[in-house]
């Protein structure tokens, strides 16, 4: 019997990897920042397939989600059809709030036995802060003394021959240069990770055990052949206190700024609205009748014959009808018992 050469090889490598089943060759890879969502692509399947997700050896204590429903969610982790798509077809896994410790190499598996399932690789790399071509401005790192950060500098289209990956901070520069299309360099605290994908490469940095020297301006980037570096720039702030507690506190004192704020617009508001109140009540206020002593009283100071009447408002009662004009004896009478009046008060 004659065994095609390409079947013993495919045998062999299945048992390397701990399972009989097909891997894919590509290992896909995803850079999530801490606290987002990842989402991994799995072998398409029908909707009543086994779909499972497991770390790298996946083993039956290594699986996280196992079902042969068109979706399933257990904890942080879902898999299924994208919403909106139909119950058969492509399939993917979603991990929510992912942490650093979400860090590593998984399988997603389709297959009714884990032995002959098909599985595609993928690789999660958690960072602190992801940074490309949409992000202009410069990012600021605030972490904990003692604690650690990873960046991630991610660059696209790379149609050229990249020589080394690199993190500077000034004149001063970690470099790695770069063998493969996935190279790990260390020196010190400081760790250098280049990885290349069909649609660009990363360069992923790290700083371990930080204090407060570690405060400052760094730089990201590939060193190119021919061609000018290409990088990325950050900020690290290490302080005594926790990302989380700088940020609550930061919170805190936002909401009472917007507090304080807007109770001070609402008395504002109020006091020019009774301002404007008072303000058209005395300018378009008529009186009702002659017999209101009030009325007469806000009417008087405009009469003619008050002694105290400015030259304008004169002019205006001199416009009057002659009607208006014969009460004249009325207003005299009325002013002297207004005059009183205010005398009584005195």
């Amino acid at each position: 019997m004659k065994v095609h050469p390409g079947l013993i090889c495919f045998f062999f490598l299945s048992l390397q990897d701990g399972n009989i089943g097909f891997i894919s060759a590509q290992t896909y890879y995803h850079t999530v920042p801490e606290g987002g969502q990842a989402e991994l692509e799995c072998p398409s399947s029908s909707a009543s397939s086994r779909k499972f997700f497991c770390t790298e050896t996946c083993k039956q204590e290594d699986i996280l989600i196992d079902t042969e429903e068109v979706s399933a969610q257990s904890g942080r982790y879902s898999i299924g059809p994208r919403k909106g798509q139909t119950s058969s077809g492509d399939v993917f896994v979603n991990i929510s709030n992912v942490t650093k410790s979400d860090s590593g190499r998984y399988r997603c598996g389709v297959g009714r036995f884990l032995s002959s399932a098909t599985y595609v690789k993928t690789e999660i790399i958690v960072v602190d802060a992801l940074l490309n071509e949409d992000r202009r401005e410069t990012h600021t790192l605030y972490a904990k003394n003692g604690g650690n950060i990873k960046v991630a500098c991610f660059f696209s289209s790379l149609f050229f021959t990249v020589r080394r990956a690199f993190l500077c901070r000034g004149e001063e520069c970690f470099v790695l240069t770069t063998k493969t299309d996935d190279d790990t360099g260390q020196s010190g605290r400081h760790t250098i990770r280049y990885v290349k994908f069909n649609t660009g490469a990363s360069v992923y940095v790290s700083i371990s055990q930080l204090n407060r020297s570690d405060s400052g301006r760094y730089r990201c980037g590939l060193e190119r052949s021919g061609f000018l570096d290409l990088d990325r720039e950050f900020k690290v702030n290490v302080t005594d206190e926790s990302p989380t507690e700088s940020t609550e506190q930061s919170g805190t004192s936002t909401t009472d700024i917007l507090l304080y704020a807007g109770l001070t617009g609402v008395a504002l508001v109020v006091l020019f609205s009774l301002a404007l109140l008072i303000f058209c009540r005395r300018k378009f206020w008529k009186p009702k009748g002659r017999g209101d002593r009030d009325s007469l009283n806000m009417e008087i100071p405009t009469y003619e014959n008050h002694p105290s009447v400015s030259a304008p408002e004169d002019s205006i009662y001199q416009s009057l009808d002659t009607a208006t004009r014969d009460q004249d004896q009325t207003y005299s009478t009325l002013r002297h018992k207004t005059h009183d009046a205010a005398g009584t008060q005195a």
